[in-house]
């Protein structure tokens, strides 16, 4: 395969940060917990600004993969980004879920730090080596639009998804908000589902397919107007019951189907974005503190009223930081814990994605259930999950070998970004199909920048719903 010289360039930088990483791995230059933190937290932002130039001027676009490497550098190292950048006073240690807790020591996460970042700049090296422009788009299948009864019939789908998921989905949020309310934030990541409400979470996988079918298939301004509409009723709602990655991941999307099917990003449109990101932020981060507080106080406004203050004061940026960077600590746990207590998975993980596809019609534990999160968060808490991430999961199966998994991974996410660049370049029926399939993929990957990929099996399935609908109805 051709390599473009200067990509070869680029990428090159970055094997020279993974080698520093390697080297400072071996050396632990800090043991000290609050240097460690502060070290770690400088070179992370470091890198990730270095990153993220590195990719802008590989592709000339924000695109996915740009997206989802600033998302994945604020979950897998935000705990520590916080700490350089507002001191260690804003960890504060009696806080179980953040990583200064007292479980670890500043050698443990030294190395982990150090070993994720590797995979991270093998991640991000391979996909600049492997990407390329595109060029064979054909200009003249432009013109080539569906016509209006397939879109009216295409639509009609999408509507009738999203009708029936929304009462299940919007009644498991009111779950989730009440569940704060009376017993507290922490009280939803232990909560399980049963009976109807089983039946709801199937459901409401319905939801974002729905969303996105109709962002690409809905032409009229009133029918867009109702769908945005509802989604940032469903953010919103995200927001206040607990849910931070919901929100990143239908922002993205959002945000990509804007720029490749409707209209491109200019420097008036950037300034813009950037503006309603940082207020986003803001918005998250006082959402996350009223949350975590409101069951202790009966006076709501006085409640939000300080939350703004204290954000505004003690720097809602890092906040943010501290509360997305709890992925960090599962990273740590694994790389500590594995294989000393924990063996290595062997890959078998990755093949729990075909589990998923299976009902549990045998009740017990289903297979696809035993992920990262179940097997490793008992070791450090026995009240909540921590989640998991992509990179503790491909650690978790091949350990040092994961570097080598995380360069393939990159290659194949270069797949992605070159296949939305192709089909939002065509308006054929064909082609709409496929950009709906490109932009749910990209929807189920965010996920796994604070999670494990053993359900993406059960929502595929659940995406060949309204292509299969819709090809019945065409018939």
């Amino acid at each position: 395969m051709y390599v473009n010289k200067k990509n070869m360039k680029r990428a090159t930088i970055l094997l020279l940060v993974l080698f520093v990483d390697f080297m400072l791995l071996l050396l632990k230059c800090f043991e000290q917990l609050e240097q460690v933190l502060v070290f770690t937290g400088g070179f992370a932002i470091c890198t990730l600004v270095l990153t993220e130039i590195l990719l802008y001027k590989t592709t000339s676009k924000i695109n996915f993969f740009l997206l989802f490497v600033g998302v994945g550098f604020a979950f897998e190292f935000g705990q520590s980004m916080s700490v350089f950048l507002g001191g260690y006073n804003s960890m504060n240690p009696a806080w179980f879920l953040n990583i200064n807790s007292g479980y670890f020591n500043g050698s443990e996460i030294w190395g982990a730090f150090f070993f994720m970042h590797m995979l991270m700049m093998s991640f991000a090296a391979a996909y600049i080596i492997f990407y390329k422009e595109n060029t064979r788009i054909n200009k003249e299948k432009k013109t080539m639009a569906v016509p209006q009864k397939q879109l009216k019939k295409a639509c009609q789908i999408g509507y009738f998804l999203l009708g029936v998921s929304i009462i299940p989905t919007f009644y498991m949020l009111k779950k989730d908000i009440m569940t704060i309310q009376v017993y507290g934030y922490g009280a939803t990541l232990q909560v399980a589902s049963g009976g109807i409400e089983k039946i709801f979470t199937l459901l409401s996988e319905f939801f974002p397919i729905s969303i996105i079918w109709l962002l690409i298939y809905e032409k009229r301004k009133q029918g867009k107007l109702v769908v945005l509409l509802l989604t940032a009723s469903y953010i919103l709602l995200q927001l206040a019951g607990g849910s931070r990655i919901q929100v990143f991941r239908f922002a993205i999307i959002l945000f990509l189907i804007y720029s490749l099917l409707y209209k491109k990003i200019n420097n008036h449109n950037m300034m813009f974005l950037l503006l309603a990101g940082l207020i986003g932020v803001f918005a998250l981060s006082l959402i996350s503190s009223i949350r975590t507080m409101i069951y202790a106080s009966s006076n709501l406004s006085e409640l939000i009223r300080q939350a703004a203050l204290d954000l505004w004061q003690n720097n809602f940026i890092v906040e943010t930081l501290r509360e997305l960077g709890n992925t960090q600590i599962i990273n740590t746990l694994v790389y500590k814990e594995c294989p000393k207590i924990i063996d290595y998975a062997y890959g078998t993980s990755y093949f729990k994605m075909l589990f998923s596809m299976i009902p549990n019609l045998w009740g017990g534990v289903h297979p696809s259930s035993i992920d990262v999160d179940s097997v490793f968060s008992p070791l450090y808490s026995k009240t909540t999950g921590l989640g998991s991430s992509f990179l503790a999961e491909a650690y978790w199966n091949f350990g040092c070998l994961s570097i080598i998994f995380c360069f393939v991974l990159g290659k194949i996410f270069t797949y992605i970004d070159i296949g939305l660049n192709e089909v939002c370049g065509l308006d054929a029926q064909n082609n709409k199909i496929k950009a709906y399939l490109y932009f749910y993929l990209c929807f189920l990957l965010i996920f796994w920048v604070r999670s494990s990929c053993n359900g993406f099996g059960r929502s595929m399935l659940f995406a060949v719903v309204p292509i299969i609908m819709n090809k019945i109805t065409m018939k």
